[in-house]
């Protein structure tokens, strides 16, 4: 399995110069390449329709807080072409969650199944709370996707995680998408998951989803987290109780060595991956 990294919603938000050393945010998307299932996308960015309309499905005030780039070219569906793949070749498309800068892009993607947490999709369906009301826009999958749902409350154990769940395609009874595994992380959102990757090296990549917003926050060899992603993260959480107990859990996960632990947002670790990768950033 090949794993490219793209960045497909760069966010300039206000404030910016005290974000981050990059000041700027990314929306980092894996692209994996398998051999029996063709191209698996772990969340999507904003897609082609959303940059053409970034209020219409985002909302005036996430835009206006967020300052995502409007840039055909930076779509995964644009840069899938630039790699030499086909966007038709999307089968799945796994998301950490249904926020906009994460799952913006489904439409592009019209015949692939899409695996999301059952709490997270029943949080988009029927929201429960004005916030939710607010940050699920229905547009992104009016559509009519292929749904596929995952419970992360039963399961083998993983690293330190009470259930992990191996990706099951729905092509076949019990096929399981080799080295794809979904665990529940609860904060952010309701159903919010980590998706881990198994890079066939002895290690694993976890994508973090919005867990945590800088690096600093896991990575604690890295400074500290600003105090203008802390209010941010703070301020978005369903469950914001719950931030302080996943940051340790992951810091946990990547200080153990088994495995490479990124956030969907930090550019810093972006890069790093993207370089190794041999996968060149847009712009």
């Amino acid at each position: 399995m090949r794993v490219h990294h793209l960045d497909c919603c760069t966010m300039c938000p206000r404030g910016r110069r005290h974000l981050n050393d990059a000041g700027h945010l990314v929306g980092h998307v894996l692209v994996l390449e398998t051999d029996r299932h063709g191209l698996v996308l772990v969340d999507t960015g904003i897609g082609r329709g959303c940059v053409a309309d970034l209020r219409g499905w985002m909302g005036a005030a996430v835009v206006a807080a967020t300052g995502p780039v409007a840039d055909p070219t930076r779509t995964a569906h644009h840069q899938l072409g630039r790699l030499g793949l086909d966007p038709g070749d999307v089968r799945h498309v796994v998301v950490t969650h249904l926020d906009g800068d994460h799952a913006g892009g489904l439409a592009d993607f019209p015949e692939a199944t899409v695996h999301v947490h059952g709490t997270e999709l029943d949080a988009a369906v029927n929201p429960r709370s004005t916030a939710e009301k607010q940050r699920y826009r229905r547009r992104m999958w009016a559509h009519g996707p292929r749904w596929r749902t995952f419970r992360t409350d039963e399961g083998d154990t993983w690293n330190g995680f009470a259930a992990a769940r191996p990706l099951a395609t729905g092509e076949r009874p019990g096929e399981v998408l080799d080295g794809v595994v979904t665990l529940g992380l609860p904060g952010h959102t309701r159903g919010h998951s980590l998706v881990a990757v198994d890079r066939g090296d002895g290690g694993w990549l976890v994508h973090a989803g919005d867990a945590y917003f800088h690096t600093a926050s896991v990575h604690r060899d890295r400074g500290r987290p600003t105090r203008l992603l802390t209010a941010f993260e703070r301020t978005v959480a369903v469950d914001r109780s719950a931030l302080a107990g996943n940051h340790q859990r992951l810091a946990d996960l990547a200080s153990s060595g088994r495995a490479t632990v990124v956030c969907a947002h930090d550019p810093s670790e972006y890069s790093a991956l993207a370089l190794r990768d041999e996968v060149r950033p847009p712009g």
